[in-house]
């Protein structure tokens, strides 16, 4: 669920996931297979607010939250440096609350589903992740009687392909 995939291509020059593709095998990595720390991601962050890949183009911060259908600004004001986003931005793909919601929507288990999907709007929210968040917080008041709802499964086919999305444009960003 890549809303508005090819205005945003045209836009950034970065592409989205699509939403039947499998997630990249070498999430977090840098050519050559290496692994870039979030300490590191924060270190390639240029003064601009862009990041220098081995062929020296650059995918900005802005560009990978417009990629995402989320406001840099936003999250630029609350955590106040370019660098402090990349850092949790990078983070993102580790946090294990959507795994955990999969688990439990898979086990019939409301209760977990509740608690993860809570879990990933949080982290979301407090990451300027909004498109994935409100996908997230639409799960969350679903399950939040304790019941699995009838439209569970539209409900997941939103988050996942919003994680997908995210995950992929973020991986972009990271491409080192």
């Amino acid at each position: 669920i890549c809303q508005n995939r090819e205005a945003r291509a045209r836009a950034t020059g970065w592409g989205c996931l699509a939403e039947d593709a499998a997630l990249p095998a070498d999430l977090g990595t840098g050519k050559g297979g290496h692994i870039i720390s979030p300490a590191a991601m924060a270190a390639r962050v240029l003064p601009s607010g862009s990041v220098r890949t081995d062929g020296g183009e650059y995918m900005t911060i802005n560009e990978c939250y417009a990629c995402m259908g989320a406001d840099y600004g936003d999250v630029l004001r609350r955590m106040g440096k370019a660098e402090r986003v990349a850092k949790f931005l990078a983070m993102f793909p580790d946090e294990p609350s959507y795994g955990l919601l999969c688990s439990a929507l898979a086990q019939g288990n409301a209760q977990e589903a509740f608690r993860a999907a809570h879990s990933l709007k949080g982290v979301c929210m407090n990451r300027g992740l909004s498109s994935l968040g409100d996908a997230a917080s639409k799960m969350t008041e679903a399950l939040r009687v304790g019941l699995l709802p009838a439209d569970v499964g539209a409900l997941l086919d939103e988050v996942d392909g919003r994680y997908r999305e995210t995950v992929s444009c973020i991986r972009a960003f990271m491409q080192g």
